[in-house]
């Protein structure tokens, strides 16, 4: 990488991504504004069990409630994460409010907890998972979004990975503090 013709910057420019997004809410439909830096790849987390790859997608819920929504950002030096609530309403449900409520909420309270320790990293057989706090519920996702695994921990103990195939996969930790997310090689 270079800076111009006479500066050279070999091995010493940052690729650390940065999540950043921002969500606008109509009715039972979010479009999101990806704000992130230096970001090779997203997923993004709808809180509904939906994910989308795409840079800034739009998305359509079914019924009202408060959610997260998550954005990973993927950087040559690993990922980052944020998370946001929003409150939304549709005219879907069958409770009692008025057809005409478009009410949107967005919060940026959530919060992103420490990401814990995950050794070893490619991994083969297992892994151990090694946080501040217990218990935390974990899920491995691939890229593609299917959830292959969820258990909660109780404690750090090994987590097993052979049924699981050769890949990239995201590790979502959650306790009561919050989540986060990293990346986990498997290399069987």
């Amino acid at each position: 990488m270079f800076d111009s013709l006479s500066t050279w910057n070999v091995g010493r420019w940052p690729n650390t991504a940065s999540a950043d997004f921002m969500v606008t809410v109509k009715n039972d439909t979010i479009t999101t504004s990806n704000l992130s830096n230096k970001a090779s790849g997203y997923k993004w987390l709808f809180g509904v069990g939906n994910i989308s790859i795409e840079p800034a997608p739009t998305h359509v819920y079914d019924s009202s409630g408060k959610l997260s929504i998550s954005l990973v950002a993927f950087g040559c030096e690993g990922s980052d994460t944020l998370t946001k609530s929003i409150t939304i309403e549709t005219n879907k449900d069958t409770t009692n409010h008025n057809p005409t409520d478009t009410l949107i909420g967005i919060s940026s309270q959530e919060k992103q907890i420490k990401k814990p320790q995950i050794a070893p990293n490619p991994v083969s057989t297992n892994f151990n998972l090694l946080t501040d706090k217990y218990p935390v519920m974990i899920r491995l996702i691939d890229l593609a979004g299917k959830v292959w695994r969820q258990e909660t921990l109780e404690t750090s103990v090994p987590v097993s990975i052979d049924d699981l195939p050769n890949g990239l996969f995201l590790l979502e930790t959650i306790n009561s503090e919050g989540s986060a997310f990293q990346q986990l090689i498997i290399k069987q």
